[in-house]
Order: structure tokens, then C-alpha cells, then sequence
């Protein structure tokens, strides 16, 4: 995981509050998700990273329908997490501009 990146580190902080407003998952803070390499070591199961994925794409306004299988084999990794967080915001943004 790249830790040196500011851009990085204030998406990371947007990711930790977002996980912290969910009741189905462990608060986590900014140091855990930078020195976690699997969703397990932040305490967040499988079924909650798919909860947190479907979750968020609603907080952006987006629709279940929007939820990618593909996405499922990389929320076993934080990497994975945060690279779908992105994608998803990514999709967000383009509805947002059509």
C-alpha cells in the first residue's frame, strides 16, 4: 500500500468515517487502514465489506443495480476495498455530469 500519497491519506480518511457511520462494521481509523493488507485484520467479514460496498453506493446516490460481482474477491483486501470505493465514486461522479 502506497502511505506516502496526501491525496491518499485524505481518501483514506474519507473511507474510515464512512466505515465508522456503518452499525454492521468495527469503527476503523486511518492508521488501521494503512497498516492492514485484509478487510479480517479490521475486523470487517466478507458479508460486511459486500454491506459497505452496497451502502456506499447508495451514499452516492447510485442504485443496488449498480453493485459489480466482479468487485466481490477484492474486498478481501483493503487495497481491493478502497479500489472499489473509487471506482464507485468514479461512476458517481459521471451520473452526476450526464
Amino acid at each position: 500500500m502506497d502511505h506516502t500519497r496526501p491525496d491518499r491519506d485524505a481518501y483514506l480518511s474519507k473511507i474510515a468515517d464512512f466505515i465508522g457511520s456503518q452499525p454492521y462494521v468495527p469503527a476503523v481509523g486511518i492508521d488501521a487502514l494503512k497498516r492492514s493488507s485484509l478487510t479480517q485484520e479490521l475486523g470487517i467479514t466478507s458479508l460486511g465489506a459486500i454491506a459497505l460496498v452496497a451502502s456506499y453506493i447508495n451514499s452516492r446516490g447510485l442504485s443496488d443495480s449498480d453493485l459489480n460481482p466482479e468487485w466481490v474477491p477484492s474486498l478481501y483486501e483493503v487495497d481491493g476495498l478502497v479500489a472499489v470505493f473509487r471506482e464507485i465514486d468514479t461512476l458517481a461522479n459521471r451520473a452526476v455530469a450526464v
